[in-house]
């Protein structure tokens, strides 16, 4: 998808755990400094591509974000009625028109990274501590750390 439509500038999504953390309680010497401490993986990611993700807050922000698809299948609708589209293949051409148009107009930023690029920032971590040997623990597999 990044590839081919470029990294959207802002991301406006709903509350949701797999967005934002739970229970994150930023440092507040660094919620000042307007840095976010607790970030979900997704969040991590973002970050990583630059993208701003604006988290709702008012109960009218909330509704926007969860609605969203509600009136985009009534205006679906309301649009081939006022086209005066009544068959499956005009309506796939209403799309394609539709489609191209709205390639035309640039609403992402190009992503300028290769594909071994885009791997490396689309992963999940997960945090580790060294022990004294140094070694760390991933499922229950010990690996020893050499250095550099």
């Amino acid at each position: 998808m990044f590839e081919r439509w470029g990294v959207p500038e802002r991301l406006y999504s709903d509350r949701h755990g797999i967005f934002f953390p739970v229970n994150s309680k930023p440092a507040l010497e660094k919620e000042l400094a307007g840095r976010r401490v607790s970030l979900s993986q997704f969040g991590k990611i973002m970050e990583r591509l630059g993208v701003t993700h604006i988290k709702p807050n008012s109960p009218q922000a909330k509704r926007r974000v969860k609605g969203y698809g509600e009136p985009f299948n009534i205006g679906l609708w309301v649009d081939l009625r006022r086209k005066s589209i009544t068959s499956m293949k005009e309506a796939n051409a209403s799309f394609r028109k539709q489609k191209i148009r709205s390639e035309t107009q640039k609403q992402h930023v190009i992503l300028q990274v290769s594909s071994h690029e885009l791997d490396l920032l689309l992963v999940k971590e997960h945090g580790r501590k060294a022990d004294k040997e140094p070694r760390i623990s991933y499922e229950g597999v010990k690996y020893q750390l050499r250095d550099q």
